[in-house]
């Protein structure tokens, strides 16, 4: 890369209605003049003035501002705007680098490949699994165009600009000038071909997306403090950042995404932030004003009444609560508790105790919906819960799960119900070595979420045996509905067909535990003619049997879908002729499953497949245990899940209904597993 210091000021030409703005402030943001003016004989300006207009000169410290630029010495100003931001210490940014800063292997690279524009876009590498090689134009500027993956995802994560985080902390730790340099370089090209547009339809490329400029503008207020005393953060750099930076907040302004999700409350706090970290800008009330104003809505509305962010998707819910927590932060440290309302902390309550329920005892995630296990280490998932551990400190329990153990209390509770969003889990303890089931009946339908209703996955020890199909896309299109679609779940289908949207109507019907064995109750009506009630008892904390029935007018086939852990032909093996599998590890983490029914079973083996990462997957062993149903009648299922520390599948199972067919108000069955019998029942109040 060929590093040149850069010496000039970027100015746009899009001239675009900013509301709220005064016409000075409009005119400072959209001059299109020439930045070559003289003041006077032999002096020569490169900086023009229209960067002041955004500025409220009255501002404390910014006395030689305002006498340079009133004696229109605006490369005189702007040197002083520099120095007071390097002096300024009223304002604190608790996101930007400070102490000795540590640099992974992988960050180095990251930002060393970035020297070459080799761009980390987060989930997408080349055929090599390296970063992609951005192409320059014949004018040498960078090809902000280009497109080697056709997911559109991909440019969603290109224009967040994650490498620029790995950048700045390379500086940090290296004090070397070339990241520094790096930035201004491809920040100042990408703001020079892209400055804000008019409308979204102008915006060609997705350039000025609702995730992407929300997520670049938080990542930049960091580099501002964390590159701030380079020498190659000049006053032409700085005029430039904040002139561009008031465009892209404006723009936010005048093109929130819908109220409700994600994306929204990320915007506002885009918008909430610029406005604490630069109060000097005249804008900066009206910015303040309305982030957080959104904010304090949005902290209730968000969240369902079990704590469940609406979208019911566990990584976007982490990712709410954690930028509800940074604008608490950030208000806190800069004295502007009062933007947001005193029950701020509390309305998150309830949403801080989902991920400490339904992440895995190794603190990992299921795939479910569109949640890329992949994304969530364990170290990000404890980042997270030591953010609820300083917002809620009296938790014992959650002080637990941040400390791995090592301070707090561990839980006691083995069930946990969300019913509003349709989560459950059952578990035998908290350890590593521990199993723990997830059932998933979601009553709402949701972008992020799927067609999966009474899917569940289970963990023992540190593996998935029935690890969720993930979303692989992002695109609408078959490839999405492929992995949405409930044949690529573990629940019923009626002929293979979906579930509709319009069927995702989850409810709740009993969780209780009983003699010593733990009985969970949901339903679903699943297609218009064919309702499915799933019971799963968790017998003894040492199986589970899992009770199907579909139940309704329907006829055709109704199966059971079941999609089993990665393995070799050795280690997963099907037992199509007794209705199941088994898995057979040499690590003696082993389970085995077994399917009866009311009437006569087939099964059949398909190809299904695991996506735990956008644009990834492999395939796995799937099968189907299926039952012609007739209209009057209910296809009535019961299912084993038994675990083995052998590698054989030995035991000797049955399994039979014992009331006399369906009844709405509950189900009886008696199972047998090695000559011990065992009756299992549920009633429903």
């Amino acid at each position: 890369m060929n590093y040149k210091k850069p010496c000039y000021l970027i100015l746009f030409t899009v001239a675009f209605s900013l509301p709220g703005c005064s016409c000075e402030e409009k005119l400072a943001l959209t001059d299109s003049r020439s930045n070559s003016i003289v003041d006077s004989p032999g002096q020569s300006q490169s900086i023009g003035k229209e960067v002041f207009e955004l500025i409220d000169l009255n501002y404390p410290g910014l006395e030689k501002v305002k006498e340079h630029y009133e004696k229109q010495e605006y490369n005189l100003a702007a040197q002083a705007l520099l120095d007071y931001f390097r002096q300024r210490k009223e304002v604190i940014n608790p996101f930007a680098l400070t102490g000795e800063v540590t640099l992974t292997d992988a960050e180095r690279k990251m930002a060393d490949d970035a020297l070459q524009y080799r761009f980390y876009i987060k989930n997408y590498t080349d055929s090599n699994g390296e970063s992609y090689q951005f192409p320059k134009k014949s004018d040498g500027a960078i090809d902000w165009t280009y497109q080697p993956n056709k997911d559109g995802e991909f440019r969603s994560q290109l224009y967040r600009f994650k490498w620029f985080a790995a950048q700045s902390k390379a500086y940090k730790a290296t004090g070397d000038e070339k990241y520094a340099l790096s930035w201004i370089d491809v920040y100042g090209d990408f703001l020079k071909q892209y400055p804000a547009p008019l409308t979204e339809k102008d915006d060609v490329y997705g350039t000025y997306g609702p995730l992407p400029v929300a997520e670049r503008i938080d990542i930049v207020t960091n580099l501002f403090f964390d590159f701030l005393h380079s020498p190659n953060f000049t006053a032409e750099w700085l005029c430039t950042y904040l002139r561009t930076l008031a465009q892209q907040v404006e723009y936010i302004k005048g093109h929130y995404y819908n109220a409700g999700n994600n994306i929204y409350v990320a915007q506002a706090f885009s918008v909430m932030k610029s406005g604490i970290l630069f109060p000097e800008m005249k804008l900066s009330t009206s910015w303040l004003e309305n982030g957080s104003s959104i904010l304090s809505d949005e902290v209730s509305a968000q969240f369902l009444e079990d704590g469940m962010q609406f979208e019911v998707d566990l990584s976007y819910h982490v990712g709410v609560v954690s930028t509800f927590y940074d604008a608490m932060v950030l208000a806190n440290v800069n004295n502007k508790k009062h933007l947001l309302p005193a029950s701020f902390i509390e309305s998150m309550r309830k949403a801080t105790e989902v991920l400490m329920n339904l992440c895995y005892p190794d603190y990992s995630l299921e795939a479910f919906n569109d949640t890329r296990p992949v994304s969530w280490t364990k170290s990000v998932i404890v980042k997270n819960l030591k953010k609820y551990v300083e917002m809620f400190p009296e938790n014992e329990e959650m002080k637990w799960m941040a400390s791995s153990g090592k301070q707090g209390s561990k839980p006691t509770h083995l069930t946990k119900a969300f019913p509003v969003s349709g989560y459950y889990a059952l578990r035998d303890g908290w350890n590593k070595s521990s199993m723990m089931l997830i059932h998933t009946n979601n009553p709402t339908a949701a972008w992020h979420n799927q067609g999966d209703n009474g899917t569940f996955s289970l963990y023992r020890n540190g593996r998935r045996f029935f690890p969720d199909s993930g979303c692989f896309t992002y695109n609408n299109g078959s490839t999405r509905e492929w992995f949405r679609s409930a044949k690529q779940h573990n629940t019923m289908t009626l002929n293979d067909a979906p579930i509709k949207d319009s069927n995702r109507n989850g409810k709740f019907l009993k969780l209780e535990t009983k003699a010593n064995t733990d009985i969970l109750v949901t339903e679903n009506q699943s297609y218009l003619n064919l309702k499915h009630r799933r019971a799963i008892f968790f017998v003894n904390k040492k199986f589970f049997v899992i009770v199907d029935e579909g139940i309704g007018s329907a006829n055709g086939k109704v199966s059971l879908n079941f999609h089993l852990c990665e393995g070799t032909d050795a280690q997963v093996v099907y037992d199509l002729t007794s209705n199941g599998a088994h898995t057979a590890f040499a690590d003696n983490n082993n389970m085995m499953y077994r399917t009866f029914g009311n009437k006569g079973l087939t099964s059949s083996a398909f190809t299904g497949r695991i996506s735990n990462n956008i644009d990834q997957s492999v395939n796995r062993k799937s099968y189907e245990v299926n039952m012609t149903k007739q209209s009057g009648e209910t296809a009535r299922f019961i299912t084993l899940l038994i675990p083995n520390n052998g590698a054989s599948a030995s035991q000797s199972i049955s399994a039979e209904f014992v009331d006399q067919g369906y009844h709405a108000d509950g189900a009886s069955v008696r199972v047998t597993i090695d000559g011990v019998s065992y009756l299992l029942s549920y009633v429903l109040n």
